[in-house]
């Protein structure tokens, strides 16, 4: 069970990374007329990996 908590963490931090070079890889093939705000798809990425990294934290906060 001690190892979830690291499991969590590795995959959000890989998540979130991924979705930021997904966003940073979109900013700079776009020659012109590009949005600068993530897109709906990168969006949802970062914030499932924003969701694994604060369960990792709950369970690291309360020991579980």
């Amino acid at each position: 069970m001690t190892y979830i908590k690291f499991v969590l963490l590795v995959i959000g931090l890989i998540i979130v990374m991924y979705s930021r070079a997904t966003y940073t890889k979109r900013i700079n093939t776009c020659k012109d007329k590009c949005q600068l705000a993530y897109n709906q798809k990168e969006r949802v990425i970062a914030w499932l990996g924003y969701a694994l990294l604060g369960a990792a934290a709950l369970l690291a906060a309360f020991n579980i």
